[in-house]
This record gives C-alpha cells, structure tokens and sequence, in this order.
C-alpha cells in the first residue's frame, strides 16, 4: 500500500505493475489507498481524447492518425485502467475504427485509378515528350483528389519525377 501511495506513476510499465498489486488487495486495503488518482488519470486522458475525436457522421481518413494513436493508448492501458473508461466512450471509439476502416477502404479504391494511370506511365528513361499528355492526365486526376486522399496514392514519386523531367 506504501508502494502505491507515494509512486509516482510516471510509465505504463509502472502503472501495470502498481494495478498488478492492486488486483492483489483486500476491500479494506484498497480503502487506505490515496493515490489511485494517478491511475484514473491516465484513464481520463485516453476517455477525453476518445470524446474529442469528430463525431461519426463527421470522420474523414485525414483522422486516421488521431485514431490510431488514441487506439493505441487506449490499448496500452492495463485491463483494470481499461474498466475506468466507460463503455460508451469505448463504444464511441470502436465505431470511429470502423468507420475509419470503410473510409480508407474507400479511399484506397478512390486512388487506385490513380495509381494505375501513374503505373501505365513509361519508365523515367523511356519517358519522351508524347508521354507528355499521359503525365498530365495522371497529374491531373491526383490534383482532383483530397489532401488526405493524395496520401494513399502510393506512386506519387514516379509522377513527380515525370514531371521534373518533362519540365527539362
């Protein structure tokens, strides 16, 4: 119980080793701790990112890295931490994976022409000025997209070099 009243509970690895303890306590030993504050903390601040993330309808793939590290902390969280965030919060954030998840599918095959057109391009070495309008065809087709659409067309450095080199 002293362990746990004066740590200060600074790392995961710390956090999971003072609840393994916790898990080991009596009713009445748990009354005498006063720092279980430290632990619910870590809990909050992955429960107030999980309700601060846009709501459903409002999710776009440019959330995705939000996403994914809220995720991951809350998945760092040891299991006891993981009960103090409540279930419609947890709820909230397994639908933001799932739309997420449809978000990037669709965008996947949002850009997949893209790609393709790109793919069809001739190699930089066989690249002559009559490819030129195949290369601005491609450019085109990826200005049209979102921001975070153009981050899932993975051969974006193939066009940008045809460019440059069209450019010369």
């Amino acid at each position: 119980i002293e362990k746990i009243n004066t740590s200060n509970v600074s790392n995961t690895s710390e956090v999971n080793a003072i609840l393994y303890d916790i898990e080991k306590l009596s009713t009445e030993e748990l009354n005498k701790i006063t720092n279980l504050s430290n632990l619910d903390a870590q809990a909050k601040a992955v429960s107030d990112a999980i309700e601060a993330l846009p709501t459903v309808e409002n999710i776009t793939v440019a959330d995705e890295a939000a996403i994914n590290e809220i995720t991951a902390k809350f998945n760092a969280l040891h299991e006891q931490q993981q009960k103090l965030v409540r279930s419609s919060t947890v709820a909230t954030l397994t639908t933001a994976q799932q739309v997420l998840a449809t978000l990037v599918d669709e965008a996947k095959a949002t850009t997949q022409p893209i790609i393709d057109l790109i793919n069809a391009l001739p190699a930089k070495e066989a690249l002559t000025l009559t490819d030129k309008p195949a290369v601005l065809a491609a450019k085109e087709a990826f200005d049209a997209l979102t921001e975070a659409h153009q981050a899932y067309v993975t051969n974006v450095q193939t066009l940008e070099e045809a460019l440059i080199l069209l450019d010369e």
